[in-house]
């Protein structure tokens, strides 16, 4: 992911005040951990440690690559005082740099959330904690957490899978997503609250293409939406004969994932496939 932070001077001429690319896992195969669906190569290839057993296995998100540990190189060749410095590509938005660093908030917007740590009581399978523990194990706190689950919740179970520190900033949504222009569109919300210098991570996986496609169209369409998003993960469930027994045959191929998950990656999104 390439980013370029431009400035004018007083001739009123644009310059590159500062260039830098921040790796990211590539857009290859199936869109998962390659060690875990296809068939195991030779042991003189692959040690066979390296691959995952059961449940494990299908959820595996050891290649997804989030911006906070994705290494930054800076282009030596723009004119920058550090050419060593690390920084957070989002928070080049203007500027106003130090004044906004202040007040950036990082919020996650999980769509198909299930409960806070598990997902039909298995652990393996649980998204936001997964995310929860990713941000702080790199020292990240999230300000906000948007869930949104279709299905019925046991209220009690839900609030007790949340750590103290969670539950001041968590708003479960127990209702389905939606992508028509009403509340339930989570678009709206994330309109609502987010301002262009947060750090925004949507998940989405819902299992119901007819929902989840029209929300991603209207990311690609509407620069109001894409601009406010960092990071996005999405199960895009298409027929391929490696994930037939889990998904069936839904419409679209892998060639409409590659064609979405690279026009949103040129949005600036750091777009990954979830599991």
């Amino acid at each position: 992911m390439y980013y370029r932070y431009t400035c004018i001077n007083k001739r009123n001429e644009r310059y590159v005040h500062l260039e830098a690319y921040q790796l990211i896992e590539p857009l290859v195969g199936l869109l998962r951990d390659p060690l875990t669906i296809c068939a195991r190569l030779n042991a003189s290839l692959v040690p066979p440690e390296l691959y995952l057993d059961g449940m494990e296995s299908i959820q595996s998100r050891r290649f997804l690559l989030m911006s906070p540990s994705a290494p930054t190189v800076i282009n030596p060749l723009i004119g920058v005082a550090d050419p060593e410095m690390v920084f957070r590509p989002w928070e080049f938005y203007d500027a106003d740099y130090i004044s906004n660093l202040a007040i950036s908030k990082t919020i996650l917007f999980d769509l198909g959330s299930s409960y806070f740590a598990s997902w039909k009581s298995n652990t393996a399978a649980g998204s936001t904690k997964w995310f929860y523990e990713y941000l702080k194990h790199r020292s990240i706190k999230p300000d906000r957490i948007i869930a949104f689950e279709q299905a019925a919740l046991i209220t009690q179970t839900a609030w007790e899978q949340l750590p103290d520190d969670v539950f001041p900033i968590y708003t479960l949504i127990n209702v389905g997503c939606s992508s028509q222009n009403n509340k339930f569109n989570p678009w709206k919300t994330l309109l609502a609250i987010a301002k262009p210098q947060d750090y925004v991570i949507i998940k989405l996986d819902i299992d119901t293409s007819s929902i989840e496609l029209p929300l991603v169209e209207q990311i690609i369409r509407n620069t109001n939406i894409s601009s406010l998003i960092d990071e996005m993960f999405f199960e895009h469930h298409v027929t391929v004969n490696e994930m037939k027994g889990s998904w069936g045959e839904p419409p679209g191929t892998l060639k409409d994932s590659y064609r979405n998950f690279t026009l949103l990656r040129r949005k600036g999104i750091r777009m990954h496939s979830w599991p």
